[in-house]
Formats: C-alpha cells, structure tokens, sequence
C-alpha cells in the first residue's frame, strides 16, 4: 500500500497536498487511515492551513473534526479573502 507518511517536495505529505489541492475525499480517507493532521511541510504549514489558505471549505470541515482545537487556522482563510471558511 501507500506510505502516508511519504515526504514528497517541499517536504509536503499526503495530507498536506490533499487539502491543498481540495481533495477533500482524499482528506478524509488519509485521515481515516491516521495520517497526521499535525505533519508540516518544509515551511512549518500543515493541511489544516493549507486548505483554509485555498478556501477548500470541506477540506476544512474534515480536517477541524478530526482536530478540533486547531480553528486558529481559520484566521489565516480571512486574510486570505476566504471568508466562507469561518462559517
């Protein structure tokens, strides 16, 4: 099978691209399988940010279930212009 803890460029794991990219259904079968939601890429910046940066919304939800106390992330989606990401 797949290594979800592979480190691809930038040092960006599975998770990490997933949400980026808003693959949220992809997010939420790589957590279902335990990626870690608190993986960082080569710049410190997790999927939670990544997908509040891009404004992927179920990206997002999927992510908050999984690790609630993180929602201090939602404030980098409205500096980002993303503002439906606070809802």
């Amino acid at each position: 099978g797949a290594n979800s803890c592979y480190r691809g460029e930038f040092g960006a794991s599975p998770l990490i691209r997933a949400a980026e990219q808003g693959h949220s259904s992809i997010v939420v079968l790589l957590l279902r399988f335990k990626s870690s939601v608190n993986a960082q890429d080569d710049n410190g910046d997790s999927a939670l940010l990544w997908a509040c940066r891009m404004g992927h919304i179920e990206s997002v939800k999927a992510l908050l279930a999984a690790h609630p106390e993180e929602f201090f992330f939602i404030v980098s989606a409205s500096r980002e212009g993303h503002e439906e990401t606070r809802r």
